[in-house]
């Protein structure tokens, strides 16, 4: 017997949940990060609302809030001076969204383009600094070519 496959994705959401230590309800499953950023936009950015990002990392997310009407402030990358290595510049991030009142903030992590990778705790204070009701989207599609993390 052929069956059509899960919408809801119910027993891959149990598994993911499970290895995660949450609900099945908070995880959402998609074929792709591009459309699950831009999902969270659609929920969360109305015309006018001010979204916070690193200016020069992933495209696409500027694209899908462009997309919505949305006012984009772009911080720049921190830049090391001993190394001369770019890094999503978080302390500014959350600073911005908040002068701002931000919807959205929005960090690659690793960073696409530089592939900076910022630790766990640094994204912890991140999100402990950002706003409420401000919403985070941390985007860590490329957390596998990252094996320190």
């Amino acid at each position: 017997c052929r069956l059509y496959p899960d919408p809801y994705c119910r027993s891959l959401r149990a598994t993911l949940a499970d290895m995660n230590g949450c609900l099945p309800s908070e995880v959402l499953v998609d074929a792709g990060g591009d459309s699950l950023i831009s999902l969270c936009i659609r929920c969360r950015v109305s015309p006018g609302d001010v979204v916070v990002t690193t200016a020069g990392t992933y495209p696409t997310f500027k694209y899908f809030a462009e997309g919505v009407g949305a006012e984009i402030v772009e911080v720049p990358y921190a830049k090391d001076p001993a190394t001369g290595h770019l890094s999503t510049d978080l302390d500014a991030l959350a600073a911005a969204a908040a002068e701002r009142g931000a919807a959205v903030v929005y960090v690659a992590n690793p960073d696409n383009p530089t592939g900076h990778v910022h630790p766990a705790e640094a994204l912890l204070r991140l999100r402990a600094a950002v706003p409420l009701p401000c919403t985070l989207i941390l985007d860590e599609a490329y957390v596998d070519f990252a094996p320190d993390m």
